[in-house]
């Protein structure tokens, strides 16, 4: 089906957030601003979808971590994995 994750667009999204993350190590965002602001330079184009599973996978292995502020917005930023 057409909304299925593509793994090898995970594997990218994950890369290029990890990418990301050692660039600008005080980043955080929410999944739809990863996805506008942090891959624009990966090519391809990701799907919500392929960001939320890069995130989950990312957040298993504390590369991301993630808050939730109070009106309940999740925001991802760098995990204890990556260094600053």
């Amino acid at each position: 089906a057409p909304m299925d994750n593509r793994p090898e667009s995970v594997s990218a999204a994950m890369a290029g957030i990890v990418s990301y993350l050692e660039s600008h190590p005080d980043a955080r965002d929410t999944p739809e601003g990863i996805r506008r602001w942090w891959l624009v330079a990966v090519s391809g184009e990701f799907t919500d979808m392929e960001v939320i599973a890069a995130l989950a996978q990312l957040l298993q292995h504390d590369r991301v971590t993630r808050m939730t502020l109070p009106d309940g917005t999740e925001l991802f930023a760098r995990g204890s994995a990556i260094p600053d």
